[in-house]
């Protein structure tokens, strides 16, 4: 696993966001503060999207990573709530999810690749679907209660509130049980 294959992973997703460096030193010292408290020797850069959704991701690996912020997100959002989301990100990064989701996706190319080299539609649907596990920030269901609850020890650490992540979580839960549709991550 190459840092150059992450790296150029991490510039796709940025790129396809349009998110662009966060100006400001309120969310990049949060940034700073969570990835000391996590044990991170670098700190993930901080992007912004413009978006008007709730959302978040993060990508790269620990020495290496990013993390994105929509809009929306830091317009709408207390800095406890913002301090949660990002140490939820940040657990993503520690932890490795966003890499062995990108690795899991290249292995079933490469599997694809193996057994269907004369299927090149069924191959790009398989290899658009696994990447697209990574642009959407589907983990799995175990990843996503891993994040949560290093995010909550992380958020205490740091001194900020543990449970805002799961307040905030909890408010848009009750705005959006109606809601036909996912818009964003957290929308």
């Amino acid at each position: 696993w190459s840092s150059d294959v992450c790296s150029s992973d991490l510039e796709v997703l940025l790129k396809a966001y349009r998110a662009r460096p966060v100006e400001g030193e309120q969310l990049s010292a949060i940034v700073k503060l969570l990835a000391e408290r996590a044990g991170l020797a670098h700190p993930p850069a901080l992007y912004v999207i413009p978006s008007m959704t709730l959302n978040a991701f993060a990508t790269g690996k620990p020495d290496h990573a990013a993390i994105a912020v929509t809009e929306g997100l830091v317009r709408r959002l207390t800095l406890r709530e913002i301090a949660g989301v990002l140490a939820h990100e940040i657990s993503h990064v520690t932890h490795k999810h966003t890499v062995n989701a990108i690795r899991k996706s290249k292995a079933v190319q490469l599997g694809a690749n193996e057994t269907l080299s004369n299927r090149a539609p069924l191959l790009d649907r398989l290899a658009n679907k696994a990447y697209e596990i990574v642009l959407e920030n589907n983990f799995n269901r175990d990843d996503e209660l891993d994040a949560d609850k290093t995010a909550g020890a992380l958020t205490q650490k740091a001194g900020y509130a543990p449970g805002a992540l799961g307040t905030f979580l909890t408010r848009l839960a009750d705005r959006n049980k109606d809601q036909a549709e996912k818009n964003g991550l957290f929308a």
